[in-house]
């Protein structure tokens, strides 16, 4: 009980509390402030001087991130400007992989929305990614999925299988976007404004939330399918071509849920890549 309390009550005495507790106090906070750093940092218990510190690198950090999220939502900020109202992000998982389907997913946010440390998801843990996706999931005003087969890609080939995995993430919000915002790629007659934003997972806030839908979405399908092909990994490699993925492609061949689409490539050093047909 007496823990809880501690978490819940911003206004602490400080030198009321052990060091194991303010620390853990610390760490459970976004910030810290400045008076209450001044009061840890004149604190006569040893530590307590390593501890404001600490406090002070946490609030830089955290100014930092808040300008770094304000910087990715530039481009909505200014399609907002212009009057558009709902402005979906669109972004693809699964694009690379030798196994399974390719996923999209397509998100509109309220205007003005507040959620830190949404960034490109290759760049995130996976723990990360699954704890962002709650946070997306209740701030976001629509999120449209769209997944397309392996019988598909393999009959369509990945870059047409990937666009309408795309289109059908788009048409399946329960918004009518206004504006459309798709990572990379153009896709033609998709039937609302849109535009391509090179490196758009990196440098636009809706995109980057839609990236971590669909790692999440695939992901999470992936390791339901791998229990019917537990030789292959897909627990571990999700489906994409990982040394360990490959030398069970080579010894037990293709499963239902490979892509026949692609072939190995021999390179300089001996390691084999996948090449996928256009």
């Amino acid at each position: 009980m007496a823990d809880q309390q501690l978490k819940l009550n911003y206004k602490i005495n400080i030198s009321s509390i052990t060091l194991p507790e303010l620390k853990q106090w610390i760490n459970d906070r976004q910030s810290i402030k400045k008076s209450t750093i001044e009061k840890i940092k004149n604190d006569s218990r040893k530590t307590t001087t390593k501890l404001a510190e600490q406090c002070i690198q946490k609030n830089k950090e955290l100014k930092e991130e808040k300008d770094r999220i304000e910087s990715i939502k530039e481009i909505e900020k200014d399609l907002h400007k212009e009057g558009y109202q709902y402005i979906a992000g669109v972004d693809e998982a699964g694009k690379g992989a030798l196994a399974g389907p390719v996923t999209a997913a397509a998100v509109i946010f309220p205007e003005g929305v507040n959620l830190l440390e949404v960034n490109d998801s290759k760049k995130l843990t996976n723990n990360k990614r699954e704890n962002l996706y709650s946070k997306i999931v209740k701030q976001a005003l629509a999120i449209g999925i769209g997944m397309v087969s392996v019988k598909d890609i393999n009959e369509m080939g990945i870059a047409t299988a990937n666009r309408l995995a795309m289109k059908k993430a788009v048409n399946n919000l329960c918004i009518e976007p206004d504006f459309v915002l798709i990572d990379c790629i153009e896709i033609n007659n998709l039937g609302y404004l849109n535009n391509s934003i090179p490196k758009g997972d990196n440098r636009c806030f809706c995109i980057a939330a839609a990236s971590i839908i669909a790692k999440v979405t695939r992901d999470r399908k992936i390791v339901k399918l791998s229990d019917d092909y537990p030789e292959y990994g897909f627990k571990d490699n999700k489906g994409y071509g990982t040394a360990q993925h490959q030398k069970t492609v080579e010894k037990y061949g293709y499963c239902d849920i490979h892509r026949k689409s692609f072939r190995f490539h021999q390179i300089n050093n001996g390691a084999t890549l996948p090449l996928f047909s256009p």
